[in-house]
């Protein structure tokens, strides 16, 4: 059942990571020894488990795999949350909900099998997007 095992710790471990990242509490998340790469852990006696064993990336199973990606998600919104990085004159494309699910709609109606990006031609700046927000929300910057 390893798809299950994936989604239901992943969606755990991102809602726990969400409902804290603007909290002072801490955490201890419990990762496991899965996480380092398969040849690290040949011989039985005596694996390798150091931190600085874990990449590159190599897990024996899902269950790995799925704890690495906690692990980074923790340590991404222990850090990440929340700024704006770089100059803010980044562009990015941004979709309606609407426009969103129809490409998704479409897409799945489609034959095509690989990664595609259903996405804007329009960009905006992370700045105009950041000033539309403060707008709307009618709240005051001193950024801006």
């Amino acid at each position: 059942h390893d798809a299950d095992i994936m989604y239901n710790s992943a969606q755990i471990n991102m809602n726990v990571a969400e409902s804290l990242k603007n909290s002072t509490t801490k955490i201890f998340y419990s990762s496991s020894a899965c996480i380092y790469p398969e040849e690290n852990q040949l011989d039985e006696t005596n694996p390798n488990c150091a931190e600085n064993s874990a990449f590159p990336a190599n897990p024996d199973s899902e269950y790995g795999w799925e704890k690495l990606f906690s692990e980074r998600l923790y340590l991404s919104y222990a850090r990440n949350h929340v700024e704006v990085w770089g100059t803010g004159n980044q562009t990015r494309s941004f979709l309606y909900i609407e426009e969103c699910l129809e490409g998704i709609s479409r897409l799945m109606q489609s034959e095509v099998q690989v990664p595609i990006n259903i996405g804007s031609a329009e960009m905006i700046s992370i700045n105009d997007l950041t000033r539309m927000v403060i707008d709307i929300s009618g709240k005051k910057s001193i950024y801006y």
